[in-house]
């Protein structure tokens, strides 16, 4: 079984799937101030977005298969708790896209921080780096049923947090 040792969210580590969000001390306020940092990321869609909330408890740390969603990004941002996510750009394979195994990636996702993916980034569902995890969801409307495209690993991937 192959092991992937957990990197950091910073935007190096993630450059070559995405954009990393962090919340920083940039927007620690006092009482009373208001501030907005917008345009964080963005995601370029010509319909609809959906925002849901993606929780999971604790089920260890082996990836067997990856998602792909080839015509819409998305974001996952760490509300209560952090998560880890695999993650892979994609190759072409005799003429099919499949997820680059040789360049793979556990990235860790800290309560505050997020990771938008592009189109086409291979990816699984965020797996908690404690017990649990409350993690934001935003992509395009109706992606689950319509750019949802599963890989079932040959070889198992067990996650070093």
């Amino acid at each position: 079984m192959k092991t992937l040792v957990t990197k950091r969210l910073t935007p190096e580590n993630v450059e070559m799937f995405g954009k990393a969000i962090k919340v920083d001390d940039t927007l620690t306020l006092n009482a009373g101030e208001h501030k907005y940092v917008g345009q964080l990321a963005i995601l370029s869609c010509e319909d609809s977005l959906q925002v849901g909330i993606h929780s999971a408890g604790n089920q260890g740390f082996v990836v067997s298969q990856l998602e792909q969603h080839a015509d819409t990004p998305e974001l996952l941002a760490a509300l209560k708790g952090d998560f880890i996510v695999p993650v892979t750009n994609s190759i072409e394979v005799e003429g099919k896209q499949v997820p680059d195994m040789a360049n793979i990636s556990a990235i860790r996702v800290n309560q505050g921080e997020g990771i938008v993916f592009e189109k086409g980034v291979w990816h699984w569902s965020p797996y908690p780096a404690g017990d649990y995890c409350d993690v934001l969801v935003i992509f395009k409307k109706d992606t689950p049923d319509n750019d949802f495209i599963s890989f079932k690993l040959e070889e198992e991937i067990r996650i070093i947090p």
